[in-house]
């Protein structure tokens, strides 16, 4: 039995209206509005949350440095006071350092742990504990002690650590200060370390 070309039109007819109906219903990813504002509203979301967590570790960062005090006059090693500030944005825990000093005559001496406590100054020594934002401690390599070590040329070595706030991480870092003269004083400056000292 055949159909008539009228029931063969109705036929095709309600094929095409179902294909359109499933279409609407489903609808292809790429021209469907919602699934556009979707992806960018997680793409807008990832990127803030990448700049939070940047900002984050810029802001509280932990840091510190070893400045040599540029008007110390320098009669031995024993008595070059160097600053432990914290240059970061955050408090800083159980800062300590160790001293490795050269002079002419006596070479590699380590300290450690060195400290004193004299009356006058009050108590010293090479674990310095925690400090504040921006605060700083002056100490030398034996705490105060009044010993002699030899006095310039000279050269020391700071491996100074701290611990992060939160984590507890230890970070280390190293300086290293040569002895300069203008033939009335001598002071303590900067350097690169040296490539044995790496």
């Amino acid at each position: 039995m055949s159909i008539t070309r009228q029931q063969r039109r109705f036929l095709e007819r309600q094929q095409l209206k179902a294909v359109r109906r499933e279409r609407r219903v489903v609808g292809p990813p790429d021209t469907n509005p919602k699934s556009f504002l979707t992806k960018t509203r997680a793409a807008v979301a990832l990127v803030a949350s990448m700049a939070t967590i940047i900002t984050s570790s810029y802001l509280y960062w932990p840091s510190m440095d070893v400045i040599a005090e540029p008007w110390e006059a320098i009669t031995d090693a024993s008595n070059a006071h160097f600053e432990f500030k914290n240059v970061g944005r955050t408090k800083i825990k159980n800062v300590s350092f160790e001293c490795l000093i050269n002079t002419v005559s006596t070479r590699n001496f380590h300290s450690s742990g060195g400290s004193s406590n004299r009356p006058l100054t009050g108590f010293k020594s090479q674990r310095i504990g925690d400090l504040a934002v921006e605060q700083f401690v002056s100490r030398d390599c034996l705490g105060g002690l009044p010993a002699r070590i030899g006095g310039p040329p000279l050269n020391i070595r700071i491996d100074a650590s701290f611990e992060w706030p939160i984590t507890g991480y230890r970070r280390q870092i190293a300086r290293y200060f040569v002895s300069e003269t203008d033939g009335h004083r001598v002071w303590m400056t900067p350097e690169p370390l040296p490539a044995t000292a790496h």
